[in-house]
């Protein structure tokens, strides 16, 4: 009885090993991969570091994956464009009311931002340029706005809280994101055991390096 219990305990143990090095290995890539884009809008590693912790957490808020994230908050940075936790969520908003990529979303703000509104019209938003103001109509409804990022901002912020009040929460009440959540908690536990000091991340990069070395010393 007791050899079949052991028997049991270890071969959890292995599975839970073999899925903390698997599950490791493809955050970490994530997590070191969004950190080096990250770091030339924020100025450096360390604040790169702690800004993919800080979108991260959002993920939960918004049940946006955190590299979809990371990704939004690049492209609209870099387009000077706001890129808060608050504008970030609005955005997130909009696109599981509408079904859509939050990154589409943001591509389409870029192009307006840009003088292009044709990529609005997929989430159902049509424009009229009066010179210098344009016409945004959601629904019937038509706004002006004036041809800057603050208006546009303002007015997708309104867009989102008069067309779309409760999708997020509603979403956020779904399997399919608590099961990311479980998935997201599960993840950064692993990055973190990885990333830590004499951890898995170090012993792997080190037995890697040594087997690179002996294969090259070989040929």
């Amino acid at each position: 009885m007791w050899y079949r219990l052991v028997s049991i305990v270890l071969k959890f143990v292995k599975l839970l090993f073999k899925s903390i090095i698997s599950t490791g290995l493809e955050a970490s890539r994530v997590y070191e991969d969004m950190s080096a884009r990250l770091t030339p809008l924020v100025g450096d590693l360390e604040t790169a570091q702690k800004t993919f912790w800080r979108l991260n957490g959002l993920e939960d808020e918004t049940a946006t994956a955190t590299d979809k994230l990371a990704k939004a908050f690049v492209d609209l940075g870099n387009n000077g464009l706001t890129n808060s936790n608050e504008q970030l969520k609005t955005y997130a908003t909009i696109a599981h009311g509408t079904g859509r990529d939050i990154n589409t979303l943001t591509d389409a703000v870029i192009a307006f931002s840009q003088g292009s509104t044709k990529a609005l019209r997929q989430f159902g938003i049509t424009a009229k340029d009066n010179g210098d103001t344009i016409s945004l109509t959601y629904k019937g409804s038509t706004t002006e706005v004036e041809k800057n990022s603050k208006a546009l901002d303002e007015y997708m912020t309104k867009l989102a809280k008069d067309n779309f009040d409760g999708v997020l929460e509603a979403k956020l009440n779904t399997v399919s994101a608590a099961t990311g959540r479980l998935d997201n908690a599960w993840g950064t536990f692993c990055t973190r055991l990885m990333q830590s000091n004499g951890g898995f991340g170090e012993l792997i990069i080190m037995g890697n390096d040594f087997l690179t070395n002996t294969l090259n010393g070989i040929s």
